[in-house]
């Protein structure tokens, strides 16, 4: 059984409609200006530059101010350090931890048991087998 809300409401559901467009035609009447500034406007891309200007920067003028300070201090932390290139880690590591990690591989393996894995060199540069070769086409 449907409420008497319900029942009311799907009386005038069909009305609805009607009566929205009896109202703007009255307020267009009444309110000539009004009707002129609801008009749609064509949308162009300075405009909405400037809307999203408006509507993402404005309001948020001193987050965006802390934001690009970090930034101005940040940039300047990076070129005020002087990159000294022994400071940097090496590609294989520092040599004594190595050194470090082949005494500990020892020792594991006398308490073991196990054969000692033979060390394995990486070469620094790859064999020629592994390298691309370019080949060019001779025209016939």
């Amino acid at each position: 059984m449907k409420t008497p809300r319900q029942t009311l409401l799907d009386r005038h559901r069909a009305a609805s409609a009607s009566l929205d467009r009896m109202r703007s035609e009255i307020i267009d009447h009444e309110f000539p200006e009004r009707a002129a500034v609801d008009a749609p406007v064509p949308r162009i891309v300075p405009f909405q530059i400037a809307i999203l200007w408006r509507e993402l920067f404005c309001p948020y003028r001193i987050g965006w101010a802390a934001l690009a300070a970090v930034w101005v201090i940040l940039l300047s932390i990076h070129l005020a350090t002087p990159r000294d290139e022994e400071a940097l880690p090496s590609r294989s590591g520092a040599p004594s931890a190595v050194a470090a990690l082949r005494e500990l591989r020892q020792s594991i393996a006398k308490i073991s048991s196990v054969p000692p894995e033979p060390p394995v060199e990486e070469p620094l540069f790859p064999p020629e087998a592994s390298r691309r070769r370019v080949t060019t086409k001779q025209p016939a």
